[in-house]
């Protein structure tokens, strides 16, 4: 029965990211945290964000594989809580807004440190991280408020049997999205880049919430 109920906790499409990495990780955590019915989904968001907040001196002091690891375990534990909170039906509408607004914060706050880092190496690095942090932000405010405001709502769950081998990639999303741009900055770009590619990274990334944000102002005109 566990099984059962911990495949509602995924989503029929998500990011490449998530579905690839992550979700073998949470999926097993998910099964023995509804064991823990003491466990509230908020409880896993306050820890998932405190490991997030602690990634960004990691990333500002150049301990960059400690601040990996903290942001990915951080990004494990933003995955939970929201499985957590469909398969018990605890959703709520200050959880919601807590794990976005404190996610979007948490993910800013690690650009800009990572970015300061990058001041070192690259001559471009302020003017990389203010174009990011300024596009990051813009489309996380328009997100949001489609989300709560407009009252949309991603696709959810819907029951996921595990298949052999490619039952991952049958919910792959046709393109990537921001989980992927966040695993590019905070996990493929501090271990295998030099810090002095920052610029590039933060400039590719930018275009990506750039036209993110586009397409928000594109479906809040649609509402109207």
């Amino acid at each position: 029965m566990i099984g059962d109920v911990s495949d509602l906790g995924v989503k029929p499409r998500d990011a490449w990211w998530t579905v690839l990495v992550i979700d073998p990780i949470a999926v097993p955590l998910l099964r023995g945290l509804i064991r823990l019915p003491q466990v509230q989904p908020v409880h896993v968001t306050i820890v998932a964000l405190t490991l997030g907040a602690a990634a960004v001196p990691a990333f500002a002091t150049g301990h960059l594989i400690v601040g990996v690891i903290l942001f990915q375990v951080h990004f494990v534990l933003d995955c939970v809580d929201g499985k957590l909170a469909r398969v018990t039906s605890r959703t709520s509408a200050w959880g919601a807004f807590l794990d976005l607004a404190g996610g979007t914060a948490v993910v800013g706050a690690n650009y800009a440190a990572l970015g300061s880092r990058a001041l070192e190496e690259s001559a471009h690095g302020a003017s990389a991280t203010l174009v990011l942090l300024v596009t990051f932000f813009i489309a996380a405010w328009l997100h949001l408020y489609r989300r709560l405001a407009l009252g949309e709502q991603e696709r959810t769950t819907r029951p996921v049997k595990d298949t052999p081998s490619i039952w991952s990639l049958r919910r792959l999303r046709p393109y990537p999205g921001s989980v992927e741009v966040d695993a590019l900055l905070l996990f493929v770009f501090p271990l295998f880049l030099p810090l002095s590619w920052f610029p590039i990274v933060a400039g590719l990334s930018a275009l990506f919430y750039l036209g993110s944000a586009l397409d928000s102002v594109r479906r809040v005109w649609r509402r109207r």
